[in-house]
């Protein structure tokens, strides 16, 4: 993933990703947390509890749920 990171990249996020300090990136772990922190996503991180939290209501369709499942996720 690290190598093919700069791939989806442009413009302000290319220019980031291109003059790091050295020695900065070494992993993928690395650079997300960075990435994240530059460029502060708003969205929260979804994790597995939160997938496994999703419950089907009574009234509530499969094909609903599965929806829901997929957006969250």
């Amino acid at each position: 993933m690290l190598q093919l990171f700069p791939l989806s990249l442009i413009e302000t996020t290319f220019s980031w990703y291109s003059f790091p300090p050295q020695n900065s990136i070494q992993t993928w772990t690395n650079i997300e947390r960075c990435f994240r922190y530059r460029f502060n996503w708003l969205q929260p991180e979804v994790t597995t509890v939160d997938l496994m939290k999703l419950r089907k209501q009574v009234d509530e369709s499969v094909a609903n749920l599965i929806e829901e499942f997929n957006k969250t996720a």
